[in-house]
């Protein structure tokens, strides 16, 4: 699997998303989520995959909301992180 992912603001976002990883988690197949945050002035509010910024789209900062605790819910489950692998 590459990236996944889905508009922050679309409705069911965080159940489509936290389904899409409870699937690959059970399959044992990798997965990435994409979250494109871009800090450069004229494309800062491009941020239609920053899952921290929760639902609402002229909110260009971290909230908490579903869509983050389902993908920090998938991710918990993981075993290993980068720090403990090498």
């Amino acid at each position: 699997m590459t990236e996944l992912g889905a508009k922050r603001w679309v409705p069911g976002a965080a159940r489509y998303v936290g389904d899409e990883l409870a699937i690959l988690d059970a399959l044992g197949v990798n997965s990435a989520v994409w979250s494109w945050q871009p800090s450069w002035g004229p494309t800062r509010a491009l941020d239609d995959f920053a899952f921290r910024h929760g639902p609402k789209p002229r909110n260009h900062k971290p909230v908490r909301n579903a869509l983050a605790a389902a993908i920090a819910k998938a991710w918990s489950r993981n075993e290993l992180r980068p720090s403990d692998v090498g």
